[in-house]
């Protein structure tokens, strides 16, 4: 409402297992989805402003902790599988994707 011509919301996983961590914005269901059409709504509805979101995949970062509760940390519980480029760890501590 300040004037912005263009909003960009933050990296938005299109599946869960694309996530770097649970507490992560997605896209791949119809909850997910009701909740970004009120932001597009918003948006639209209060400023001229356009709206696009960052679509991204984690690769070897993902399946990681919320940064407030130790960054880059491996999950204590409830990982899921990996998927990237290669078989490459993000760090020592994270887990080994599978390449795809």
């Amino acid at each position: 409402m300040g004037g912005a011509g263009l909003v960009v919301a933050e990296m938005t996983c299109p599946s869960a297992d694309a996530r770097i961590t649970p507490g992560c914005p997605g896209l791949w269901n119809e909850a997910q989805r009701d909740g970004w059409k009120r932001i597009v709504d918003f948006v639209h509805g209060t400023t001229d402003a356009k709206i696009a979101l960052q679509l991204g995949h984690a690769g070897p970062k993902g399946s990681t902790r919320v940064p407030w509760e130790g960054e880059d940390q491996p999950l204590e519980s409830g990982n899921w599988p990996l998927l990237s480029a290669s078989p490459q760890q993000y760090r020592t501590a994270s887990a080994t994707g599978r390449a795809r």
